[in-house]
């Protein structure tokens, strides 16, 4: 079993490492930095100015992509259209992977479609 716990608050590695493991225990399949898509937008305001990051996990077999989901222990904006965003690039990529383990531990494939993606990921005008 491989359930995410509170070591995913480290940085993302341990999630990622975790994602890696089971890619290579089960297909002999190394995940790379190209399985993953980051997004940056820079906001202004008093409370959520500054860069925001969200990032996308995209199985290597089943090319399903796993958004960024919320994750409490990080900070973190949901924004139109219910992107999650995240201070940190590296947070952003734990979040990704978490919700591919999740979907993983669940025993599913439940991805959105490169086509929702692209949909989702648009960097919002507020």
């Amino acid at each position: 079993k491989f359930f995410i716990d509170d070591e995913t608050s480290i940085g993302g590695m341990v999630a990622r490492k975790k994602l890696q493991f089971l890619y290579m225990k089960e297909h002999q399949i190394v995940i790379t930095d190209d399985a993953f898509e980051t997004s940056k937008m820079s906001r202004s305001g008093r409370k959520i100015g500054g860069n925001w990051w969200t990032a996308s996990f995209q199985c290597p077999i089943t090319k399903r992509i796993f958004a960024a989901g919320v994750v409490p222990s990080l900070e973190h904006v949901v924004l139109d259209g219910g992107v999650v965003w995240f201070r940190r690039k590296n947070d952003a990529i734990l979040a990704a992977c978490e919700k591919a383990l999740l979907d993983m531990e669940a025993g599913g494939a439940a991805g959105i479609s490169k086509e929702e993606h692209e949909f989702h990921t648009t960097t919002p005008t507020i």
